[in-house]
C-alpha cells in the first residue's frame, strides 16, 4: 500500500497501486510535512500544529486508521522545536526526525534537530554533534543502522556514523538525491 499527506490535515492511503484512495483522519487539526511507514501498520508523520506550538510527530500502529501524539525530548538548547520536516527509517526499529529549533518569539533559531530512535519509535533521543553542520536539516536518508545522510542549509550533507555526526567542508550537494530508485 501507499500513504500520502497534503498540508492541510488530510492523510489519504491507498492498497490497490493507487488506483483509489482512502481519506483517513489522524484526530489532529495539523499541517502535514512528512509521512515514513515502516511496515503496512506502524507509520509516522510528521506535523505543525494548528495555532502553533511546537511541532509534533504522530505515530499509527493500525495502518493509519487512527493516531497518537509520540512524546519527544525537548532540544538540547531549551528552544522549542518549530520545524519538523522530514523522517527515515533504515528498517523497523531505526530512524530519524529532522528539522529545526525556533526562538522564543517565533522566529527560526537556525539549529538542526536531529531526533534517532533505535526501538522502532518507542523512544527518541537528539543526537549531539550536529551544530556545525549549519542551519536547519531539511531532509534526512537513514541507509542503515549506522548510516543516515542529512541535508542542510545551502545544499550541505552531513554524514552520521554510530561515531556521531560528520561535519561538511563547507562545501554544497546541489542537485544531489540520496534515495533509492
Amino acid at each position: 500500500g501507499a500513504v500520502t499527506i497534503q498540508p492541510k490535515g488530510t492523510i489519504l492511503r491507498s492498497t490497490d497501486g493507487g488506483q483509489t484512495w482512502t481519506l483517513l483522519t489522524s484526530n489532529q487539526p495539523e499541517t502535514y510535512t512528512s509521512v515514513w511507514f515502516v511496515n503496512s501498520t506502524t507509520g509516522f508523520v510528521t506535523a505543525s500544529p494548528a495555532g502553533g506550538g511546537d511541532d509534533v510527530l504522530l505515530r499509527t500502529d493500525n495502518g493509519g486508521q487512527s493516531w497518537s501524539v509520540v512524546a519527544l525530548p525537548a532540544h538540547s538548547s531549551g528552544r522549542p522545536i518549530i520545524g519538523l520536516v522530514s523522517s527515515h527509517f533504515a528498517d523497523a526499529q531505526n530512524g530519524w526526525v529532522v528539522g529545526t529549533a525556533g526562538q522564543e518569539n517565533g522566529g527560526m533559531a537556525n539549529e538542526p534537530v536531529a531526533l534517532h530512535t533505535t526501538d522502532g519509535g518507542q523512544t527518541w533521543v537528539h543526537e549531539p554533534g550536529y551544530q556545525g553542520a549549519g542551519g536547519a536539516f531539511f531532509d534526512v536518508w537513514a541507509v542503515n543502522a549506522e548510516l543516515a545522510f542529512f541535508v542542510g542549509d545551502s545544499g550541505k550533507i552531513t554524514r552520521w556514523t554510530k561515531g556521531g555526526f560528520v561535519l561538511p567542508d563547507g562545501g554544497t550537494a546541489e542537485g544531489v538525491v540520496v534515495g533509492e530508485d
